[in-house]
């Protein structure tokens, strides 16, 4: 009768080291520049929130009123400019070869595995199509 062999368990091998995790300090969130007149760096996070009116967990209500100067302090001076959507230069190169062999059947264009190798769906052709010509135009 042949010997089995005895092998090694595939699973975990080492459990996670807890190393070093106590010397870590810890680090008091200092929030947004804008609010550092609100912010006491001396308390915790929570506290600081608290104190700005904002509830930090659902189940505790808050007794301090939310402090409009903070919201109105952040919102001030930031204007939201949206970001166009980019294309990455490979992405275009299959766009424009798929655009040139099939024009708009988008859904020949999601069956050609030649071109189209990262197989994506009429549906997400169709959109980048979409990207590529706001961007061009």
């Amino acid at each position: 009768m042949a010997k089995i062999k005895k092998r090694a368990s595939r699973g975990l091998l080492k459990k996670h080291k807890t190393v070093g995790r106590s010397q870590k300090k810890k680090k008091n969130f200092q929030g947004a520049p804008e609010l550092k007149e609100f912010w006491d760096p001396e308390k915790s996070g929570k506290a600081n929130y608290e104190s700005l009116g904002i509830r930090t967990s659902i189940d505790t209500p808050t007794d301090t009123p939310f402090k409009k100067e903070a919201l109105n302090a952040l919102t001030k001076n930031s204007e939201h400019v949206p970001t166009k959507e980019k294309l990455a230069d490979w992405e275009i190169q299959i766009i424009e070869s798929m655009i040139k062999k099939y024009r708009d059947d988008y859904k020949a264009m999601s069956k050609n595995i030649k071109i189209n190798t990262w197989q994506w769906t009429a549906n997400k052709i169709r959109k980048m199509i979409e990207k590529y010509n706001s961007i061009n135009s």
